[in-house]
Order: structure tokens, then C-alpha cells, then sequence
């Protein structure tokens, strides 16, 4: 569907110009590694056939280069060619979700969202994609969406990080920045309900809190009934973000750390 208002630009063009010229120019810039590596896949196609479509529709490939390419993508996501022969319910979490991103990577795309990618995996394998996904980024050049709600995954493989609430980016900066110093109330909570090794204790949030409705949002900052910074004006109107130095941003009326732009 198109969208009601506003534009989405991918290097200084609409998107909807681009789909509107070619219908697969977006797929080709644009691809996507889902939460479920499994039941991103399809269980009755061989992962050949998986890997085969994007590669003839998307890349015209055909014969030995359609073979070819499809060997050269199984070894960058360090699967064995004659994984290419098996179904999905043969693999385990960790290499479905590598056929996953061979897929992705298939389109020779610049931009991949990443959709949870390592949350439905046990921990260690976690560390092997994650470590994956940067060689993979530094090979290909690549710039990656990761969206995750786990702050310890943010921060090992983001180079700037969005943080939102209710719908709304609410604290954007460079990842060390956000993380030594963040700026809006939320961030600062999710900080300190995040499990750490060597942390003695937990931000417990009053249970008194409320959260939005979101069939009735509130006229104000929709974390106001939960921040203990919350004044008058923030229930009043809803805050614009308060630019700061290096493009530390925090819609908040009243910030934690303070700065003033330079």
C-alpha cells in the first residue's frame, strides 16, 4: 500500500518512483533476514530452489553462473555446498538462519534489515552469526537496520541506535554515546533493566506505572506516566527532538546528561 503521507528517499530518490520504474529495483537494494529462521523458509522447496529465485529474477543468472554463485553464497554464510540439496527441517536454528542471510545476500543488495535475527537462537550461536553478520557487512560493504529489543546485541554490532517508545524514535546516537551517557528517561530504564554480568542489581520500575493506550494515545509524551523526570509540559505536548553535540538526540523536555550543541 502506499503510504497516507510522507516519503521514504534511498540515496536521494522516492521509493515509490523507483518501484513505479521497476518493480524489483527495490528488492535488488533492499532485503530482509526474519526473526523464525525456519518458518522464513519454505519447507517444501529444496535450498537451492530457495537460493535459485532471487539470483534468476532479481540477478538474471541462469546455468552454471546460477550454480556457481549459489556454491559462492553458501561458503560466505560457511554452509557446505551440498547443503544446497536439503530441506529446511533439516537444519538446526543457527544454519537456517545462515541460508536466511545467503538469501539476502543474493540480491547483491546495499541496505539489509535485519529482524531480530538472533533472538529464536541459544546463545552461542548468537555470537556466530553476530560475528558473521560483521565479517559479512566489511566483505560486502554493507549497511545494516538491526532491530532487536536485546541492548547487549545493540550494542555489538551497531555503529548508531534508534531507541523507540510508543511508535516514536524518542533517543538517537552514535552506540557509545547512548550507552556511556543516554539522554532520555526510557533509555536510561532499559539500560538498567538489562541483565549485565557483574551488575549486582535491577532497575525495578514502580508497578504503579501505566502504559499508553494506543487506541487513545495521550496528548503528551506517551512515557510520561512511567518517567519520575515527568512536569506539567510533558503531559501537555508532545517533544520534538532536543539536538545535541555529535547528533546525540533526545525527545525529551528535560534530558538526562544535559548538552548543549556546539
Amino acid at each position: 500500500d502506499r503510504p497516507t503521507e510522507g516519503n521514504i528517499t534511498l540515496t536521494g530518490s522516492d521509493m515509490n518512483d523507483l518501484i513505479a520504474r521497476d518493480r524489483h529495483a527495490l528488492s535488488r537494494r533492499i532485503q530482509y533476514v526474519f526473526q523464525d529462521p525456519i518458518s522464513s523458509l519454505n519447507p517444501r522447496k529444496l535450498i537451492r530452489e530457495t537460493l535459485a529465485a532471487p539470483l534468476r529474477y532479481l540477478r538474471g543468472l541462469s546455468g552454471d553462473a546460477l550454480n556457481q554463485r549459489m556454491a559462492e553464497l553458501m561458503d560466505a554464510v560457511n554452509l557446505r555446498p551440498e547443503f544446497l540439496d536439503r530441506y529446511p527441517h533439516e537444519f538446526s536454528g543457527g544454519q537456517a538462519q545462515r541460508v536466511g542471510i545467503a538469501r539476502a545476500l543474493a540480491a547483491e543488495p546495499e541496505i539489509v534489515v535485519l529482524d531480530e535475527p538472533v533472538s529464536a537462537l541459544d546463545v552461542s550461536v548468537q555470537a556466530q552469526v553476530l560475528n558473521l553478520l560483521a565479517d559479512l557487512k566489511k566483505k560486502f560493504g554493507l549497511t545494516y537496520v538491526f532491530i532487536s529489543h536485546d541492548l547487549s546485541v545493540v550494542e555489538a554490532v551497531s555503529d548508531r541506535v534508534a531507541v523507540m517508545y510508543f511508535g516514536r524514535v524518542v533517543e538517537q546516537a552514535k552506540g557509545r554515546a547512548l550507552f556511556d551517557k543516554p539522554r532520555h528517561p526510557y533509555t536510561r530504564l532499559l539500560l538498567d533493566s538489562a541483565p549485565v554480568p557483574g551488575k549486582r542489581g535491577l532497575t525495578v520500575e514502580d508497578a504503579s506505572a501505566e502504559l499508553p493506550d494506543p487506541l487513545s494515545p495521550p496528548p503528551g509524551c506517551a512515557f510520561a506516566p512511567r518517567c519520575p523526570r515527568a512536569q506539567d509540559d510533558c503531559v501537555a505536548k508532545v517533544p520534538d527532538a532536543h539536538y545535541g553535540l555529535e547528533n546525540h538526540d533526545a525527545a525529551c523536555f528535560h534530558p538526562l546528561n544535559p548538552v548543549t550543541s556546539a
